[in-house]
C-alpha cells in the first residue's frame, strides 16, 4: 500500500495507527491485547521522542510539537514487537 493513504495496522488487525499522515495527534488502537503495551515513537535518527506505557485500550499521543518528517511507532505488547511508520506533516 502507500503510505499516508491508509492506516497502519498490522497484519492480525491487533493494532490500528490512524491517522496517517497526521499533523495533531495519532491514535494507537490496541486490538486483542489483554496487557500493558510500550508505545515509543522513534524519529528518524533513532531517538525515542515519545514513550509511554499503555493499558489495553486506545492511546493518543499528541504529535504537534514533533517536527514533520517520518516517524516508527513501536509498540511491544503481547510478546511481540509491532513497527509502523507515521508521516507527521
Amino acid at each position: 500500500y502507500t503510505l499516508g493513504i491508509k492506516n497502519a495496522v498490522d497484519e492480525e488487525g491487533d493494532i490500528l495507527i490512524y491517522p496517517n499522515p497526521s499533523s495533531q495527534n495519532i491514535n494507537i488502537q490496541l486490538n486483542n491485547i489483554k496487557e500493558n503495551a510500550e508505545v515509543s515513537v522513534i524519529d528518524i535518527t533513532g531517538k525515542i521522542v515519545f514513550q509511554t506505557s499503555s493499558a489495553p485500550t486506545p492511546e493518543i499521543i499528541l504529535v504537534d510539537n514533533l517536527s514533520k518528517g517520518i516517524y516508527l511507532v513501536k509498540v511491544l505488547a503481547n510478546g511481540k514487537m509491532y513497527t509502523e511508520k507515521v508521516i507527521i506533516e
